[in-house]
């Protein structure tokens, strides 16, 4: 077991023929070979050290996915300094409450409008400010780097790899912070220790190569996506890097990635995005007519559901770039209906199972060994038992070495190595671990039954017009939710059906749109028993959101902000 910065200064005997990495400058997609990303992170760990940056000092990236993110990290790491990484769509209280907790020497935005959103306290300590985009207000990323570059020399060069020969695998890599559902985000240190641990075990569980490609596109902040940065340096595939989620579908078939990892979020889009589609084609409309003339059990139905079916297949696939071999979604629970959509597709969605605080996958579905509905089998060196709740614990080299500023043996470990998740889970006949809900979230009605919200809230997601659901019930005669339509479905939704509107945000209260949720809640309490299905209902006038403090930045929801906004609306749904 070698720290990342070890495999870092063999990055030059990589094949020339290899892409190690391809990023976006001015529109036009750029490739660099393996020496010069080795040329590249070195020069930017002599530029970190020219603005008096040291071992053990944090730096804070505080911007989109680029490049230069990316060669910020991998150099700091072979410098011994310590990345913190910030959402760029998080909360101003969030933001403040991580710059006040890791206290970075320095902070690297973006650009100059994320500058902008730094506390003005800060400006008067003592930290450096840049801005990793080019910029007239901020100093020329590109050409400190280059500058770097010119002037070392060959003995420049040894003490850079004998900075990276130094690192031990008890150094802190990252510091990372949690989604913050149930509050303020909580800072976690990473070693190389736990940091290899992953990729070690997650390149033995899938067949991943030098040939293949990924799309980088889930934020560097989120522990997925540093983890597929960390994985390309370990097994040397090629990291495509995208800066925008506005430029995902693009970008997938400029790069035509074979390996794609996401969470469940994107692949809800790709499944709603292509159903839309499908409902508006002339092939569905000609199945559907055909279905209402009684030709259901036909025959003659056949060729038309073939040809319908392989133009699914086709559609998601080209839409996907083509060549994808597999698809990995983690960070939320992935709804059956969308693995079985994307399996009837033949494309490939293994789920898996991990925390921030295990420095990402633990449990993982593999190509060779996978259950749809369950998170797969532990990964590696993880151990996994049930607690007599449910609650799963984990032991492994995987899990965070300490909180941020706090000693080791985190109050999450109890005294056997093992990490407490919040999570509850089952064993399948089969040794697959299934999630039912997170262990705080068990809702206990006044009927003295639980609930698991989770659950149903993930019943939701094969409806493409539902975005979020919130279900309440704790200490109540029973359950109700509150339902956020997607506005993009809820507007092609009501053109398509000629529904009147001036605004998306009146439409909840049309007739129409109140008798498709009801529908819709419908055949959701098909599928509950009768203690948990849903009672009563309401449509919100708009979605949940980040900016108004009831998503994380990774999208998930906070249950208890959203809970206390929608107060009123939850009594009266009670008759109070």
């Amino acid at each position: 077991m070698r720290p990342l910065p070890h495999l870092i200064t063999s990055f030059p005997e990589r094949p020339e023929s290899l892409t190690a990495v391809r990023f976006k400058r001015e529109g036009q997609w750029i490739s660099w070979t393996w020496k010069e990303y080795f040329d590249n992170i070195e020069a930017c760990f002599y530029f970190l050290k020219s603005i008096d940056l040291k071992s053990h000092d944090r730096v804070a990236l505080f911007a989109n996915n680029c490049i230069e993110w990316v060669l910020v990290d991998l150099a700091c790491q072979c410098l011994g300094a310590e990345t913190v990484a910030i959402y760029p769509n998080c909360s101003d209280e969030d933001l403040q409450h991580i710059l006040t907790e890791s206290n970075p020497k320095v902070i690297f935005c973006g650009n100059s409008s994320l500058k902008e959103r730094l506390p003005k306290s800060l400006s008067s300590s003592s930290y450096s400010f840049a801005s990793l985009k080019n910029s007239k207000e901020d100093f020329d990323f590109w050409k400190s780097l280059d500058e770097s570059l010119k002037s070392s020399t060959k003995s420049s060069s040894e003490q850079f790899k004998s900075s990276c020969l130094k690192c031990s695998l008890d150094q802190i890599a990252t510091v990372v912070f949690t989604s913050g559902t149930s509050g303020l985000p909580k800072g976690l240190c990473l070693s190389q220790k736990q940091v290899i641990s992953e990729l070690q075990d997650v390149s033995l569980a899938f067949p991943i190569t030098a040939e293949d490609r990924t799309l980088s596109f889930l934020p560097y902040a989120h522990i997925l996506g540093r983890v597929e940065m960390w994985l390309s340096a370990y097994c040397g595939f090629t990291l495509c890097i995208c800066d925008s989620i506005d430029r995902v579908k693009k970008d997938l078939l400029e790069n035509s990635p074979t390996v794609l990892i996401a969470v469940p979020r994107i692949f809800e889009k790709i499944y709603a995005s292509v159903l839309t589609k499908l409902k508006a084609s002339s092939i569905h409309r000609m199945v559907e007519n055909l279905e209402k003339k009684g030709f259901l059990a036909s025959l003659s139905m056949a060729p038309a559901r073939i040809l319908l079916q392989k133009k699914v297949q086709q559609g998601l696939r080209e839409a996907l770039g083509g060549e994808l071999k597999y698809a990995i979604s983690g960070g939320a629970p992935l709804s059956k209906e969308v693995s079985n959509f994307f399996k009837d597709c033949e494309v490939l969605l293994l789920e898996g199972y991990g925390l921030t605080e295990t420095t990402g996958a633990i449990c993982v579905n593999t190509p060779d060994t996978h259950q749809f509905g369950t998170v797969g089998k532990p990964l590696g060196d993880v151990q996994i038992k049930l607690a007599e709740d449910g609650e799963i614990l984990v032991k492994s080299d995987k899990v965070f070495k300490c909180g941020l500023n706090s000693e080791e043996n985190p109050e999450a470990v109890d005294s056997l190595g093992f990490l407490h998740t919040g999570d509850v889970g089952e064993w399948t006949s089969n040794g697959f671990l299934r999630i039912t809900d997170r262990k705080k979230n068990l809702i206990k009605t006044s009927g003295g039954k639980y609930v698991a919200p989770q659950r149903i809230e993930n019943l939701f997601k094969k409806f493409p017009l539902v975005s979020h659901v919130l279900i309440h019930g704790d200490q109540r005669k029973f359950i109700v939710a509150l339902i956020a339509l997607d506005p993009t479905e809820l507007k092609e939704w009501a053109l398509r059906k000629n529904i009147p509107f001036s605004k998306v945000s009146d439409l909840p209260h049309a007739p129409q749109v109140q008798k498709k949720v009801s529908e819709i809640v419908r055949e959701v309490n098909g599928d509950l028993a009768s203690f948990e299905s849903i009672k009563k209902f309401h449509i919100l006038d708009r979605d949940f959101s980040i900016e108004e403090g009831e998503l994380t930045p990774s999208l998930k929801l906070r249950r208890k902000v959203c809970e206390a906004k929608y107060k009123s609306v939850i009594d009266q749904l009670y008759g109070m």
